[in-house]
Order: C-alpha cells, then structure tokens, then sequence
C-alpha cells in the first residue's frame, strides 16, 4: 500500500496483507455448522453485567414470556432502553413475530 502526500507522491511504501475466505463446498453445511455451533448467550449473566434496574429486569421477563427471540432480548439488554420503552418496543417485536408467522 503506497502512502501519498497532499500531492499525491507517494511517501512511502507499507506491505499489506491480504486474507482470503475458504469457500464452503456446500451452502447446506456452511448453515448447518452455524446452526449448530452457534454459541448460546447466557442471558442471566448478561443481565447481571448490564446492571439494569429493577423496572429494566421486568420488562426483560415479560420479553422472554411472551417469546421474544434471543436476539431480540439481546438487543434490549446491551441497549440499556429505558423500561417504558422497552415496554412498547416489546409490543411492536410481539406483533412482528406474529406477522413473521403468518
């Protein structure tokens, strides 16, 4: 990678390093090794290191209640959304979910 001035000389020169991505053989297997190697998140730990307040800690509760994916909750865990607005956002993700089910 060459280094250019204002002027556009170059300056000096810095080696790069270019990695490329294994292709996988099939698309089935790349899915199904995500599928199953994917690492589950530990959603009460979180919870603890996010620190959230108690109305926060309720409104989590209700998410997993009513059947919020786990990305979903994550998304309102590292978040730190207030609890009102978790409240509502928890409605709206409830009433996506449906439309995904239909």
């Amino acid at each position: 990678v060459a280094i250019l001035d204002e002027n556009g000389k170059v300056i000096s020169v810095m080696p790069a390093e270019r990695m490329e991505r294994k292709k996988e053989k099939h698309a089935l297997t790349a899915l199904f090794s995500r599928m199953v190697f994917k690492k589950k998140t530990d959603i009460v730990r979180l919870v603890v290191e996010k620190n959230l307040e108690p109305k926060q800690l309720v409104q989590i509760r209700t998410a997993i209640e009513k059947g919020l994916s786990e990305e979903q909750i994550l998304v309102l865990i590292n978040n730190q959304i207030p609890a009102e607005q978790m409240k509502e956002i928890i409605n709206i993700a409830v009433y996506e979910n449906k439309q995904k089910g239909e």
